[in-house]
């Protein structure tokens, strides 16, 4: 079964599946793997990151773990800026640290590699999205219901 860790700016999934169909989200993904992963068009490389709405399947190969990264956080543009500059997907096959897969050891990899300001959810947001966000987080909504007419 795969595990998963819910953060602030991101999700880290640890899979037990080996094949997805094809698809795509509004997330950002960041693949890392034990080995070189390959994908389809893709240039392999240990460390894979795909922009939102990229249509992809599963890489092949061992992975140590994957992250769904919130487009609209700080992580998000430290991908966006300093690793896809304006492409879709970008890959490296440079060594990637050796850390636990679980909860510490991928936030203690995210640090290393991307900084620290990753943990941290955009600054300049509008004060009412950062309330909403808030009662997200404290799970506020779970009993509310939308009505369409």
């Amino acid at each position: 079964m795969s595990r998963i860790f819910f953060e602030d700016t991101y999700i880290a999934v640890i899979p037990s599946y080996q094949e997805t169909e094809k698809h795509k989200h509004s997330m950002l993904h960041v693949f890392v793997g034990n080995e070189s992963l390959r994908m389809d068009g893709v240039t392999p490389g240990k460390l894979i990151i795909l922009e939102q709405n990229v249509v992809h399947q599963r890489p092949e190969g061992d992975i140590s773990f994957f992250l769904f990264v919130d487009p609209t956080s700080n992580f998000a543009d430290v991908l966006r800026n300093d690793y896809l500059k304006g492409n879709n997907v970008f890959s490296s096959d440079d060594p990637v640290s050796s850390f636990e897969p679980d909860k510490a050891g991928i936030r203690a990899f995210i640090s290393l590699k991307f900084g620290e300001s990753c943990f941290l959810r955009r600054e300049n947001i509008d004060s009412r999205i950062s309330s909403l966000l808030g009662n997200i987080d404290n799970y506020m909504y779970l009993d509310s219901k939308v009505i369409c007419s």
